[in-house]
């Protein structure tokens, strides 16, 4: 419902029609531009604009509750819309999901808008000053930041100067005050300016130095280290939840993320700043011989890795995929919300995504370094040193660590080289420390192996897919074998992997969980892949019922109000001259009467006490005009009132 205020009412109007504070609107225009810049969608945040500049021009306000959530709901179907059908931006330059941060960049923009309409008494909401800070925060879930680097600032400073707006003046402050609050407001300006100059002069710097000290520990998503560190403690451990679905799968498969060839006193390097990265463009042709084709769903970014088994051929994102090809990976999406892919697995004797090692990368997969124990050169000579074939040498070691050694969950291997103290004091310990012992005992054998850490999957699901849980973090080693290739050295006893460690076990609301994920996935998919012939379906579909609403609830009251005005027609056509004549008495008299301010009210106000008739012509109009029915008595004690307050009139009576 529209309403518009009725200068004869002498109640206070249900609402008002002030206009939103200056700064208030500064800083939700400003944000709606970070907005539409940082997204490259003009059109949405533009709409917007021009709805809240809207309200200095259009005086009437909604102020009933249906039209309120029609609208609502009408803007909320256009950003959903919007956030699904926006493109990928194609490479490394979101926080997290695009999508995700959209929609609510685009929701917030939205329930602007709605609160800049709707009808209230007195300020604006606080809510206004709230909103444009989440719009600016999905504008800022980016690195490519040149126009937030201009528009944040600004942001902030019109933010700050809405903040008097709504703060509650009792009296006035003394100068001082005024000039202690102003200069703190441009000192805590000039720290944010200072502040923001600073992080992008060092911005290299300090995201080198945070990557460096997060990939120091296993991430929460990934349920693994991206630097591995042997010491004391616990193996690769996680929770329950879901990171990665894979259809297509025929039996168990090791999924890689990383793999490391240099080891120095209990630490594997190079981490992953550290590695040179190529680029496989989008849409690279398939290997001429495919074999096996697999799907996988994220359910979590995983820094942007992409799990695949040591036979992959091809992977496919639809986007920029970047690799690190002589380092053994990794691969990651170019693409923060590419939550799925396809790998296609080689057959027979067909080349893989990873070549034979360069001599180089032969060089560190045998180096051995000097603070490995000699007696471990020893050790892994008696074992295998005799044996005919690389191959044959890979299998004795793996045998002789799955026999001699047993699984533990936490280990301390005391001061030295944790390798050595593991294998010559047959410490039990977990998939770490035998991936570590099984590479350096093959590189004393003079086989070329490199230390792997990424999953285990096993858990087959009722369709023929295989879940991968955080819980399946894993570590292996991969050795080079001419004439076979990369072969999966599997160290760990089988009571240390993941399948048969119980302790464990999804309960029936991670269950639960994992259903309704599905089911979210299912309909982000569906949404993502919507076309623009299909938003012209879907945008009028969406509004049309919200329209539909909003018109009945405007017929509606277009009803009561007709039945309201044919009650009140036959007093009202008798009290239009009474009422013309007081309005010019109050205009002789010098007491003017304000448009859209009640008599009664403005009588209240003047400074010289109005005669007493004037008064009661006011009570008497107000008991016809709103009552049920006017009487010939009560019409006439008017006209006797209105005509005793000319009859005052100087400038009547000459």
């Amino acid at each position: 419902m529209i309403r518009t205020i009725d200068p004869s009412t002498t109640e206070q109007a249900p609402f008002t029609t002030s206009r939103l504070p200056l700064p208030v609107t500064a800083a939700v225009l400003t944000a709606l531009a970070a907005l539409a810049l940082a997204k490259h969608v003009w059109g949405v945040p533009s709409l917007f604009a021009s709805a809240v500049v809207a309200v200095y021009f259009v005086p009437a306000r909604i102020a009933s509750s249906p039209a309120r959530w029609a609208m609502r709901l009408a803007l909320f179907g256009l950003a959903i819309i919007t956030a699904a059908a926006q493109a990928p931006s194609g490479g490394l330059d979101e926080f997290v999901d695009a999508r995700w941060s959209n929609l609510f960049g685009y929701l917030c923009a939205a329930e602007i808008v709605v609160q800049a309409w709707v009808s209230r008494p007195g300020k604006a909401p606080l809510l206004l000053l709230l909103l444009p800070c989440g719009v600016l925060l999905a504008a800022s879930n980016t690195y490519q930041s040149p126009w937030i680097q201009v528009l944040a600032p600004l942001f902030i400073l019109c933010l700050g100067l809405a903040f008097p707006a709504y703060r509650r003046r009792v009296g006035g402050r003394p100068w001082s005050a005024r000039l202690l609050a102003g200069a703190l407001f441009l000192a805590i300006l000039g720290l944010g300016f200072g502040s923001n100059i600073a992080v992008q002069r060092y911005q290299a710097a300090l995201n080198a130095w945070g990557v460096q000290l997060m990939m120091m520990y296993p991430r929460g998503k990934l349920g693994l280290s991206l630097a591995p560190a042997l010491g004391r403690g616990s193996g690769p451990r996680g929770s329950t939840e879901r990171v990665l679905r894979v259809f297509g799968f025929q039996s168990i498969y090791y999924l890689r993320g990383m793999a490391f060839d240099t080891y120095d006193h209990g630490r594997w390097f190079p981490t992953l700043l550290d590695r040179p990265i190529k680029t496989i463009p989008p849409n690279a042709p398939p290997p001429v011989m495919a074999g096996v084709q697999l799907h996988v769903i994220k359910y979590a970014p995983l820094d942007d890795l992409l799990f695949t088994p040591i036979s992959a051929s091809f992977i496919n994102t639809g986007g920029i995929i970047n690799w690190s090809p002589e380092y053994g990976g990794p691969l990651q999406c170019s693409a923060n919300d590419a939550m799925s892919y396809d790998v296609i697995l080689a057959i027979h004797n067909a080349p893989t995504m990873w070549s034979p090692p360069t001599p180089a990368q032969r060089a560190r997969m045998l180096q051995v370094p000097p603070e490995l124990d000699p007696q471990v050169f020893t050790l892994a000579r008696s074992i295998a040193g005799h044996s005919p074939s690389p191959h044959d040498q890979v299998q004795r070691v793996v045998l002789y660590l799955l026999t001699k050694y047993q699984y533990g969950a936490a280990i301390d291997p005391g001061p030295g080289d944790p390798v050595s103290n593991f294998l010559l004091k047959k410490k039990d310990a977990h998939c770490e420390y035998f991936a570590s012992a099984s590479t350096l005992m093959l590189r004393c054998l003079g086989v070329p192996t490199r230390y792997v850490v990424g999953y285990y999957a096993y858990e087959k699901q009722p369709d023929g897919s295989i879940v991968v849980r955080q819980r399946d973090a894993h570590a292996w080693a991969e050795a080079w074998v001419d004439k076979v290739g990369w072969v999966t050295v599997e160290a760990t006893p089988s009571d240390g992997r993941p399948d048969a460690r119980r302790e464990n076990l999804p309960s029936w609301w991670q269950y639960v969980k994992d259903w309704l994920q599905d089911k979210l996935q299912i309909a982000r998919v569906r949404l993502g892949s919507l076309r623009p012939r299909h938003l012209k379906i879907a945008v009028p579909a969406i509004l049309a019922p919200y329209l539909l609403l909003l018109l009945w609830r405007l017929r509606r009251q277009r009803a009561q109000v007709r039945r309201t005005i044919f009650h009140a027609l036959p007093a009202d056509r008798r009290l239009a001259e009474p009422a013309a004549r007081f309005t010019a008495w109050l205009a002789r008299r010098d007491y003017p009467c304000p448009p859209g301010l009640p008599w009664q009210e403005h009588l209240a106000r003047l400074e010289t006490s109005p005669p007493a008739e004037a008064r009661e012509f006011v009570r008497t109009y107000n008991r016809l005009r709103f009552g049920a029915t006017g009487d010939d008595a009560s019409l006439a004690a008017l006209s006797a009132l209105l005509a005793s307050l000319e009859k005052r009139d100087p400038s009547r009576s000459s």
